[in-house]
């Protein structure tokens, strides 16, 4: 079980990464991914200050979200990781969810990574709330004297 939703994580955060680097809208005659999007909508002034603007300055960010996500789950730190992919799944899923809704030419990027988020957020809370992996019992060494 414990190898398997490694993978889980693993893939979930991969899926939301893809999706954030294709196309999510097409402006004019060009094709914009999720961080070219933030950046001229920061630089447009489009979101008022507050939570918005936050929002869209940190999106860059989401890679090293997922990263930490995953390394955190791979190498033990299983609540921590399990966080940081809640925190990256509800991020990814608002800003797509967001593009979505909005009177535009979608692009394959925005849904790919809404799905790659709806396949984040049940793995990373697993990991929040399970157990810890018993896994085998250490091996002992049976000496045998020879007397």
């Amino acid at each position: 079980m414990r190898r398997s939703s490694h993978l889980a994580i693993s893939g979930a955060a991969a899926v939301v990464l893809v999706g954030s680097f294709l196309p999510w809208v097409r402006v004019g005659a060009r094709d914009r991914s999720s961080y070219a999007l933030t950046e001229l909508l920061d630089r447009l002034e489009f979101a008022p200050d507050g939570v918005a603007s936050w929002s869209l300055t940190l999106w860059p960010l989401l890679p090293l979200l997922l990263v930490a996500a995953v390394v955190g789950v791979w190498t033990g730190w299983r609540r921590v990781g399990g966080s940081l992919g809640v925190l990256a799944a509800l991020y990814a899923a608002g800003l797509a969810t967001a593009v979505l809704l909005a009177p535009t030419t979608s692009r394959p990027g925005a849904p790919l990574a809404l799905f790659g988020a709806a396949l984040l957020l049940p793995s990373s809370v697993f990991h929040v709330w399970s157990r810890p992996h018993a896994g085998r019992a250490p091996a002992t060494k049976r000496v045998v004297s020879r007397a």
